[in-house]
């Protein structure tokens, strides 16, 4: 190009061929020509670079998920280029590898990364291929990103507490730590799965917890529970920690009874010994043995022995025989072993407790029961009859362990007596033969041992036992007469013997008769004579006939209540008579006084009436008081020295109401005289004085302190002046 000084050679594009050496000439008019020679050379940028695994899969982007510990193997190739390209590895701005490799046939160049074992730390590490020719334009790069998985680093099992209780439930917590993906847990037992568990991850993923729930039992302290967790993309990935139990549970009790006995059978007067044996954790704190559920104590004098895990038995007789037990204790509960029933052998004894009386009319068969306590209970019986020897006809029997049922048939009035029965097992014989008494059958035997209860004024019970009556029905009869007017009161018919009845008189004597019948007669009469009690409340007359009988220490009692009461009323009427002697000696002692002191004595004016002088006492015995007043034109107005009550409203017209304000000298309730500096005037009740009367009230100067309290407030009045009442 030369229409432009300088002159210029452009090429574009410019491609491979171009590449060469060029020269450019200039020609002058006047001067010589010039040449300037260039060398042009040209760069060829290669083909970006490919990254692929060994197996010649191209990969992109993030690749994997590889596992922790994997070899990783990245071939990188790049095509063309001039001047042939360099291709190297890198992590970030790390070099990794700059051993490429040139194939001159294809025009390639091949960088192979050899990773031995990946780690942790190479998840999402970006991997570079980079190829580059030249030092003017930016190097070709291609980049994967390195997935991986991770297994369990840590593996750790918690528990709420130490030690588990037998029977509760409780919670274990596996927490696995450090896998990638989360971790899946579970627990064992042995080779047994357990099931009942829950899980949760964090947010991360990084922390996996599962929760095992259950109930444990005795049988499994001591067992190992373990915790597995593991990666399932990754191969023998499993990390596991166990837990060891500790299971507390109540005792397990049992007793063992000696080898050479069986089914714990001991005969008569030998030696025993039970053995506790307890299994417990924790340890027992205590150990009892029960007896029919009744705590044994050593008691050497009933041959009992209690010593911790054993228990000895001395002398053993039927009363040790019966259900033993073993109870520990431990901070679980307590724990009771299954019961042992010892047997002690012993021959025959009658049982307590049954009939021994039957009734039976002539050639009438009956049946006589005999029951006998023994070990073993295979026992034989023999029967006799009072050691008469032409009865041997008249009974037979039957037996079946323990009992024995004896068909006796009366034939003669001497066969009625005593029936005997022994009883024989491989102990011994019977000592003491059990008697059976066979009696005429006829009327029921009468009530037996009657009673009166709960005896009042107008009521009473009678109890009674009943009488044999050969197991036939009887029935009982309760009637009760007035002794003193010979007279049924009552009567009564009932199945069992107790009565009650109510309603009679008080104080009064009665006959009461018991009898019981059945359907072959009745029995004898109980018969008892009693009194209700006397009733203060009413007036108790007795016929004349009465006073003449025996001696009654309940009216010697009422007597003495009467005599006593008359003397009490005697002794008030004498204390009433002196105290009003003491009051007329009194006035009299006003009345000499009155005249010198009639002009400072209180007046009672009432508005329309005319007033009258007021007599005092004298100043010694009341001093700076108001005095007593003893007389008005509408009757008798008393005023104590200590104290004047004035009524707002009368009550009953014309009479007066005296309310002592002080007890006299003397007696257990007398109180002191009020002090001036405390006193509080009292009053005693006037009556027959209207609502509209005006009373007046003097001070006297010789009463330098009167305290008035009038609705509620007090006033001191220091001198003499009238006050309106």
């Amino acid at each position: 190009m030369t229409s432009n000084l300088p002159g210029s050679l452009e090429l574009d594009p410019v491609t491979e061929v171009d590449e060469g050496a060029y020269r450019c000439r200039v020609d002058f008019r006047r001067e010589r020509t010039r040449y300037t020679d260039s060398k042009l050379k040209v760069i060829v940028l290669p083909g970006k670079p490919i990254i692929s695994n060994d197996n010649g899969h191209v990969l992109r982007s993030l690749i994997g998920p590889y596992n922790e510990g994997d070899a990783l193997v990245l071939r990188c190739e790049t095509e063309g280029g001039s001047p042939s390209p360099s291709l190297t590895w890198w992590r970030e701005s790390v070099l990794l590898d700059d051993t490429y490799m040139q194939v001159t046939s294809d025009r390639k160049v091949i960088n192979e990364l050899n990773i031995g074992s990946l780690q942790r730390h190479d998840l999402m590490a970006a991997l570079s291929c980079q190829a580059n020719n030249n030092n003017i334009s930016q190097p070709l790069i291609s980049t994967v990103t390195v997935d991986m998985n991770f297994r369990p680093l840590v593996v750790e099992v918690l528990a709420d507490r130490q030690a588990f209780s037998a029977g509760h439930v409780v919670q274990l917590i596996c927490r696995a730590i450090g896998s990638r993906p989360a971790a899946v847990i579970s627990w064992w037992a042995g080779k047994t799965q357990l099931k009942n568990s829950k899980s949760s991850v964090s947010v991360d993923g990084n922390v996996t917890t599962s929760y095992l729930t259950f109930r444990p039992t005795s049988e499994d302290d001591g067992k190992t529970v373990h915790c597995r967790a593991e990666n399932p993309f990754i191969a023998d990935s499993t990390v596991q920690e166990e837990k060891t139990l500790t299971v507390h549970y109540v005792p397990k009790v049992s007793v063992h009874i000696p080898r050479h006995l069986t089914d714990a059978v001991v005969k008569r007067g030998h030696d025993i010994f039970l053995e506790c044996h307890v299994i417990a954790k924790p340890p027992v704190s205590e150990i009892v043995w029960m007896f029919e559920d009744i705590e044994l104590h050593t008691n050497k004098s009933e041959g009992i022995i209690v010593t911790n895990h054993s228990l000895a038995l001395q002398g053993v007789d039927r009363t040790k025989k019966g259900h033993y037990t073993c109870v520990a204790t431990n901070a679980e509960g307590k724990g009771s072993s299954e019961p042992v029933l010892l047997r002690i052998q012993f021959p025959p004894v009658c049982k307590p407790n049954q009939q021994v009386v039957y009734g039976a009319s002539l050639n009438e068969p009956i049946n006589i029961h005999c029951n006998v306590e023994a070990e073993p209970p295979e026992v034989t019986f023999h029967w006799s009859f009072n050691d008469s020897k032409d009865v041997v006809d008249s009974l037979t029997f039957e037996s079946n362990l323990t009992k024995s049922v004896a068909v006796f048939t009366p034939r003669k009035h001497y066969h009625y007596g005593i029936l005997l029965c022994w009883g024989r097992n491989e102990i011994g014989s019977q000592t003491d033969p059990c008697a059976y008494k066979v009696i005429p059958t006829g009327t029921p035997q009468k009530p037996l041992s009657c009673t009166i209860n709960n005896r009042t004024s107008v009521a009473l019970e009678v109890v009674c036992l009943e009488g044999y009556s050969d197991g036939f029905n009887q029935r009982f009869v309760f009637e009760v007469y007035n002794v003193a007017m010979k007279k049924l009161v009552t009567n009564f018919t009932a199945s069992h013997p107790m009565f009650s009845v109510h309603g009679l008189s008080p104080g009064t004597q009665f006959l009461i008769t018991v009898y019981s019948f059945n359907h072959k007669g009745r029995s004898e009469t109980w018969t008892t004579k009693i009194s209700t009690l006397f009733n203060s409340s009413h007036e108790i007359s007795a016929p004349e006939t009465d006073w003449s009988g025996a001696f009654k220490p309940v009216l010697v009692l009422l007597c003495a209540v009467s005599g006593g009461l008359v003397l009490v009323i005697l002794i008030i009427l004498l204390g009433v008579k002196f105290r009003r002697k003491q009051k007329a000696k009194r006035k009299s002692a006003a009345t000499n006084n009155g005249e010198e002191n009639r002009e400072e004595s209180l007046t009672l004016k009432a508005s329309g009436e005319g007033y009258a002088p007021l007599s005092m006492l004298d100043d010694e015995r009341c001093p700076d008081l108001i005095p007593e007043i003893r007389s008005t034109l509408d009757g008798d107005l008393i005023f104590h020295c200590d104290s004047v009550r004035w009524p707002s409203t009368p009550k009953n017209a014309g009479q007066v109401q005296n309310i002592p304000m002080s007890s006299p000298r003397g007696s257990e309730q007398e109180r002191p005289w009020p002090a001036l500096d405390s006193f509080l005037p009292q009053v005693a009740t006037v009556h027959g004085l209207s609502q509209e009367s005006g009373l007046r009230v003097k001070v006297l100067r010789s009463s330098p302190v009167l305290r008035r309290n009038i609705s509620g407030e007090i006033m001191e009045l220091a001198e003499e002046r009238n006050t309106e009442v």
